[in-house]
Formats: C-alpha cells, sequence, structure tokens
C-alpha cells in the first residue's frame, strides 16, 4: 500500500469518526424520553409555582373599569339588550346634546359638548364590549 492510499484511509476514517461524533450528539438531542422528562419537569414547576394564582384569577375576573363606567353612565347591566342600550343612548344622547341647548349660554354649551362626547365614547366602548 502505498502512502497516498494510507493517508487516504486516515482522512476517511478521520471524517467517518467526527461524522459519528456528531450524529451521536445530535441523537441525543432527538431521544424522546430525554425531551418528555424535560417538557413533564418544565410543566410540573410551573404548576406547583402557578397553580393557586390562576385559580384566584379565573374565579375573581372582572369587567375593565372603563366598560364598567359606560354601563353606569347609560344605568344599564351587562346582561341588558342592544335595543335597551341604544334607547339609553338615544335619550342621553338627546339630554346632552348642544344643538339641543341654542337657548344656553356658551359655558353651558361647552359642558354639555364635553357630556356629548363622554357618551359617544362609554357607547363605543358598549359596542365593542357587546359586539354590535
Amino acid at each position: 500500500m502505498g502512502i497516498f492510499q494510507r493517508l487516504e484511509n486516515l482522512v476517511k476514517s478521520s471524517v467517518n469518526f467526527r461524522a459519528n461524533k456528531i450524529s451521536n450528539n445530535f441523537d441525543e438531542f432527538n431521544d424522546d424520553d430525554e425531551l418528555k422528562r424535560i417538557i413533564e419537569e418544565l410543566d410540573s414547576s410551573y404548576k406547583s409555582n402557578f397553580n393557586g394564582a390562576q385559580h384566584k384569577y379565573k374565579t375573581e375576573w372582572k369587567m375593565p373599569v372603563e366598560v364598567q363606567q359606560a354601563f353606569e353612565l347609560f344605568e344599564v347591566s351587562e346582561s341588558s339588550s342592544v335595543d335597551e342600550i341604544k334607547s339609553r343612548f338615544k335619550s342621553k344622547i338627546k339630554e346632552f346634546h348642544p344643538d339641543m341647548l341654542t337657548e344656553k349660554n356658551e359655558n353651558e354649551r361647552k359642558i354639555a359638548h364635553q357630556k356629548t362626547s363622554e357618551i359617544l365614547k362609554a357607547y363605543n366602548v358598549i359596542k365593542s364590549y357587546k359586539g354590535f
């Protein structure tokens, strides 16, 4: 066997050795049992750390403050029908719309304009909350 043949065999064996080593390391990361064990470990630590807190938040969920204030402005509840909410909206707008207060002074009209803006904002909040 010549020197070139020996070098060729040496290089091939070195390449094969490295390829096997890389393949074996890769197989360690693909081991399903090991992955399952890691996932279970993480899952159990998550449950033990946050289980009580999750339960607390699930049972004590509250409507956002902005939505609560909108319902209070219209003097309706969350379970009120869409028609009832629309009716209350129309009556509030009629009551405070600046165009309906033409005989009032400028200061009262500004206050009415602000109140109308609040009513419109509250109505939009309820519309997006209720989905109509």
